[in-house]
């Protein structure tokens, strides 16, 4: 899917949220196969004001964009806080399998 599309359908399903948590979540989940960083985040969320900037084109007040600009680092931080909480469990979890595995061959 091209990044245009992402992003679209990630400010559609953003718009209709009623819980950003939930949507960080599933963020989390869909996406920790990628070893994503802080800047990765830092980067979607600049490509997001700037597709809102252009849909909005002549109606993009400087407040109204300053506001989306609020709401969407709201969420990005969320998504990064999100991710790196699933990642952690899935190494731990990874680890203790490791560590199983270690043990039985042992036997």
């Amino acid at each position: 899917m091209p990044i245009s599309q992402m992003i679209e359908r990630f400010v559609s399903e953003m718009i209709v949220a009623k819980n950003v948590q939930k949507l960080a979540a599933k963020f989390a989940e869909t996406h920790l196969q990628y070893d994503m960083k802080k800047a990765h985040f830092d980067g979607f969320a600049m490509a997001l004001v700037e597709t809102i900037k252009s849909r909005l084109d002549c109606y993009g007040t400087i407040t109204l964009i300053q506001v989306w600009k609020e709401i969407i680092t709201d969420v990005t931080t969320r998504m990064f806080k999100a991710y790196s909480i699933s990642k952690k469990k899935r190494e731990k979890a990874l680890q203790q399998v490791d560590q199983f595995m270690r043990q039985h061959q042992k036997v």
